[in-house]
């Protein structure tokens, strides 16, 4: 069973990894946001680990910081992880209402 502290975890984890990446390319958020089409509140959002972002966000910074992928294998890893927890809770629900 996912906890959901564990989703959480994986979020903040990916966020803390984009940031430093941006940070050992001297980036500001500003910066790295003009450069993948986004914004500076998106990007800070993300490094909190308190927004989530489509894929096509994470190939944009894994292509521009050459992150060699592992932004885009963290953003599938937290994506698996948040997926099998929607399905937990259905399924929770369900054999709550049908016993």
């Amino acid at each position: 069973m996912i906890d959901p502290q564990q989703v959480q975890d994986a979020k903040r984890t990916l966020g803390a990894r984009l940031a430093e990446r941006r940070n050992l390319r001297v980036l500001t958020q500003a910066d790295l946001a003009a450069r993948v089409h986004s914004t500076r509140s998106t990007v800070a959002g993300v490094e909190r680990g308190d927004q989530v972002v489509d894929r096509v966000f994470w190939q944009r910074c894994e292509t521009f910081l050459g992150a060699g992928g592992e932004l885009l294998a963290g953003y599938d890893d937290y994506r698996r992880l948040k997926r099998r927890l929607d399905e937990e809770k259905a399924d929770a629900g369900q054999r709550a209402r049908w016993g």
